[in-house]
């Protein structure tokens, strides 16, 4: 059963594998773990790609907002990207 449960807190843990035709595939694996259901760390490693492999964020969750942060160092000189999304729930 996902995502499992440590005392309050869930650990969620997924991964994937995506294949091009013709081209290499790739891995993406992650994990999140949440704290009083409001504060959710994450981390993610992609094995397959050349320009970038490890990945990491958090997100925060106040009433009907959610706001996620994720960072993502690039090599070969294309710099860092950070992405940032707001979420909006409506019953």
């Amino acid at each position: 059963k996902l995502p499992w449960k440590v005392g309050d807190d869930n650990i969620l843990a997924a991964a994937d594998i995506v294949y091009v035709l013709n081209d290499a595939f790739r891995i993406n694996m992650g994990s999140e773990i949440s704290f009083l259901k409001m504060l959710s760390l994450r981390l993610g490693y992609v094995l397959g790609s050349d320009s970038y492999n490890f990945t990491a964020g958090f997100g925060l969750l106040f009433n009907r907002y959610r706001i996620s942060y994720a960072f993502v160092p690039f090599k070969y000189d294309l710099g860092n990207s950070h992405r940032f999304s707001i979420n909006i729930y409506f019953n």
